[in-house]
């Protein structure tokens, strides 16, 4: 019986990606939710089969101040006459990452999913619980193989939330948040092997 051949080695298994974009919070007062981001990640590529790639990734990106969105009778009960400041502060993320090229062509599908920490925290009101939560992340898209060391994606981005649900105590004047909302967006990524 003959032994299974070895996995493959993967060459410059390391690479540094960084990406610029577009999300949409939702629940946000106005525009409030809609922001330029920024992200800086390093990724390693674990396994590769034929024209698959697996890798793990561990990010941080940019958050975003914004007012949450809510009925006036909540804000007179909290003692705040303008919508509440809130800011997302930097989002951690660690994701597994899969890759599909195809033959005879510089195109490639690209798949990742995992988890982000994100932080909300109440900026003008003392009287609202900041949040910390884990969320479930995707990105998906496609990109082109630029060179032997670069790669260029573009990517849709969703850390998945929900709705805030700002419940407030009139015996005790205080509100309580309990979830961070949902954001959804648009990454380019450039990615370079190290």
């Amino acid at each position: 019986m003959a032994m299974p051949a070895p996995p493959p080695i993967v060459q410059d298994p390391w690479s540094v990606i960084t990406s610029a974009g577009y999300t949409n919070y939702s629940n946000m007062y106005s525009h409030d939710g809609q922001t330029a981001i920024a992200r800086l990640a390093i990724a390693r590529s674990i396994y590769t089969h034929n024209d698959w790639r697996f890798g793990i990734e561990a990010g941080v990106q940019t958050g975003n101040t914004m007012r949450l969105e809510a009925n006036q009778a909540a804000f007179d009960l909290l003692g705040s006459y303008v919508p509440i400041q809130t800011t997302v502060k930097p989002i951690l993320d660690l994701l597994v990452t899969v890759e599909k090229s195809f033959v005879r062509t510089p195109i490639f599908l690209q798949g990742k999913a995992g988890m982000a920490y994100r932080r909300w925290q109440f900026n003008n009101i003392n009287t609202v619980n900041d949040l910390s939560q884990v969320g479930f992340e995707m990105q998906l898209g496609a990109g082109l193989h630029i060179n032997q060391h670069t790669d260029l994606s573009l990517l849709y981005q969703g850390i998945y939330g929900g709705n805030p649900n700002l419940a407030v105590n009139t015996a005790a004047g205080t509100g309580a948040v309990s979830n961070i909302p949902t954001q959804n967006g648009a990454l380019l990524s450039l990615s370079t092997t190290v």
